[in-house]
């Protein structure tokens, strides 16, 4: 007699049972599935908001008949991955529709309570069937049947396990628009199709965003899209935007140099002009080398070559309407004179800041503002790249792509005791050949809608990179419209409430349409700012540029890589 002929009843019967409802929970889920796609925009928010667990219950009514075809088959071997299945389908189900809704509307509960259920009875299956044989069930998997049901199990695990990653770890997303620009592109005719970002969501609930991460959340005012925008600001926090900086609690937020290094917008060469564009480099003594080069030679005293103009906050370099006073100078030294010393001077919010580099090695002496002064030692060897950078006021030197220094908290001056923003690049004597000669500059926020923001508690405040082109904080408003009634609910509109038949008619955030007697609400008088971003709209934080790669978009080398 076979293991499967002599099973006792009552292990048949749980296992009957375990696996006919792991049949009948697919159905649960399938039929929720289909209730909530299938849901009105005029119906109850919070059912309608349940729309987004339309596609993942879909996938758990494909792994439920994965789960039910694997238990009939192995029982001893699938039922206690069944029952922890279902038990995890149950508890992410629930917290997941807490999370995101606030509360688990009535069909959800009937679902989940079906995964519950199952758990249990393939748990109590699994024990019963400890110990029997699999004689049968490898006889059964020898049939063509058996081949048939196991290729079909395979394919709904694979595309469960995706449908699963997709919705609770890993997802991907479209950049549209060049907000976020220089970090992430969006689409562009001549550039190429805009980025594809990979979205941790798991890092939603493991801790949430840190200052400078850039994550995809629903927006104020419309919650069926998605932004991605840069954390800036966290509840408690005071967040000022003051000549292009942040400050956080009063004090200049500054940026890690990893996170700074993908911030920094090019402006010279500027983007898109090609090699035919003028050389803004004025200078006595001074002669071009190539393509790229400058070169000095013989000097007894400073000679400098000045950037002729101002840096201004454009996304391609020139134009743009504010004067950007942090920048980065780089450049390579080559045929450096015995002796020579190197000069790069960049005029900021602090003043005049210099930094004097011996091509020989030793010591770099900086300088910052009339009083400040630091030593930054360089080592033994030529020097061969120089970057200076003035940024959220820091004056800063990295040699052959090392940092050796830093001047940090500088002293901002007040508007009237500035010299004119600038950058200026030579030697202090001796002479040298100066190529890939590159002046990029900080993201600059512009002062544009509101500047201030008093951040509440479970609050993110959202900014983008490419400021003077980003909706985000800055100029979310909305119309607030609050039921007259005590303890009435209220409820936010992108657009302002427009009467018909003398009825109040708008479409709230969550893409409701809302239909209120006139006096039953009470409309504002102006939009009102709607800056910030609850945590439970969070969907996860961009860690991955994963498309395009070379060949398909213009940016030199692709635009694969790892988000800081």
């Amino acid at each position: 007699m076979t293991a499967a002929a002599a099973r006792d009843p009552g292990e048949s019967t749980l296992h009957a049972w375990a696996t006919g409802g792991a049949v009948l929970a697919g159905c649960a889920d399938l039929l929720v599935a289909v209730i909530l796609g299938l849901v009105e925009p005029k119906a109850d928010p919070a059912v309608a908001t349940a729309r987004d667990l339309a596609a993942p219950l879909g996938g758990l009514a494909l792994a439920s008949f994965a789960a039910a075809a694997a238990a009939w088959r192995r029982p001893s071997r699938a039922l206690p991955l069944v029952a922890l299945f279902h038990g995890a389908a149950a508890g992410l189900g629930w917290w997941w529709a807490v999370r995101t809704l606030g509360a688990v509307p009535a069909p959800l509960v009937g679902a989940l309570g079906v995964h519950a259920l199952l758990a249990i009875l393939a748990a109590a299956g699994a024990a019963a069937c400890r110990g029997d044989g699999e004689e049968a069930a490898e006889a059964k998997s020898a049939s063509a049947a058996g081949a048939a049901a196991e290729n079909l199990e395979s394919v709904l695990v694979a595309i469960v396990f995706a449908l699963v990653i997709r919705h609770f770890a890993v997802e991907a997303y479209k950049i549209p628009t060049q907000s976020m620009a220089p970090t992430l592109l969006g689409d562009d005719p001549r550039r190429g199709p805009g980025d594809r970002v990979l979205v941790k969501k798991w890092d939603a609930v493991l801790g949430g965003p840190e200052r400078w991460q850039i994550w995809v959340f629903r927006p104020p005012l419309d919650r069926t899209i998605n932004y991605v925008k840069r954390a800036v600001g966290f509840g408690g926090e005071t967040v000022e935007i003051e000549e292009g900086d942040l400050l956080v609690d009063g004090k200049v937020a500054r940026k890690p140099r990893r996170t700074r290094e993908a911030m920094w917008f090019p402006a010279w060469p500027a983007p898109r002009k090609g090699k035919d564009q003028a050389v803004p480099w004025v200078g006595e003594g001074f002669r071009i080398e190539g393509e790229d080069g400058f070169a000095v030679a013989g000097a007894t005293g400073r000679k400098l070559l000045r950037y002729e103009g101002q840096v201004r906050d454009s996304v391609l370099g020139t134009g743009g309407t504010n004067a950007v006073g942090d920048v980065r100078l780089r450049f390579e030294v080559e045929d450096a004179e015995p002796g020579t010393v190197l000069v790069v001077r960049i005029t900021g919010r602090a003043g005049p800041c210099e930094v004097r580099v011996p091509v020989a090695g030793g010591a770099a002496e900086a300088s910052a503002g009339p009083a400040s002064k630091a030593s930054f030692p360089l080592g033994g060897g030529p020097v061969g790249e120089v970057e200076a950078w003035f940024a959220d006021l820091q004056f800063g030197l990295a040699v052959d792509g090392e940092e050796v220094g830093t001047m940090d908290d500088l002293v901002p001056l007040p508007r009237g005791e500035r010299a004119t923003f600038g950058v200026s690049f030579g030697v202090e004597k001796g002479g040298a050949t100066f190529r890939s000669v590159r002046l990029d500059r900080d993201v600059f926020y512009t002062s544009t809608g509101t500047t201030r923001f008093e951040v509440p508690q479970g609050h993110v405040l959202f900014l983008g990179d490419n400021s003077a082109h980003s909706q985000d904080a800055r100029l979310w408003k909305g119309w607030e419209v609050v039921e007259t009634a005590p303890g009435g609910r209220t409820f936010r509109s992108e657009n302002r409430p427009y009467p018909r038949d003398g009825r109040v008619v708008f479409r709230d955030r969550d893409g409701v349409l809302r239909s209120f007697a006139e006096g039953e609400v009470r409309v504002s008088d102006q939009p009102v700012p709607l800056s910030f971003v609850p945590v439970h709209d969070l969907h996860g934080r961009a860690f991955s540029i994963f498309w395009p790669p070379r060949g398909f978009t213009t940016v030199e080398g692709g635009r694969l890589g790892v988000l800081p």
